[in-house]
């Protein structure tokens, strides 16, 4: 092999070298973008979780009021219920109507 066919094999080498280091870089890029988008796109789904976590524990603490609430008229009724009966001598259980439970 003499020295001119060398030196194209050594230049066409080089370039092939240079052109595969800038298609490594640009794939690098591309790969930090869709990183950084990644992360991004985390944040955004960690606040929406954190909003869920903060929604789930008002329904919650709505849900653990209103059987409270529930509870405590369903107590009043059923006291006045007691109070009717034992003043009245009646068996309210013998009225047809649906029975007040607790929850």
């Amino acid at each position: 092999m003499d020295r001119a066919t060398m030196n194209t094999i050594i230049a066409v080498c080089t370039t092939v070298f240079i052109l595969l280091i800038g298609i490594i870089i640009r794939q690098a890029v591309k790969i930090g973008t869709l990183e950084s988008s990644l992360k991004n796109e985390n944040k955004s789904i960690d606040g929406l979780i954190a909003k869920l976590d903060i929604s789930v524990q008002k329904h919650e603490e709505t849900i653990s009021s209103i059987k409270k609430e529930h509870a405590d008229i369903v107590n009043e009724l059923n006291h006045k219920i007691k109070v009717l009966e034992n003043k009245n001598k009646i068996d309210v259980s013998k009225i047809p109507a649906k029975k007040v439970h607790h929850w």
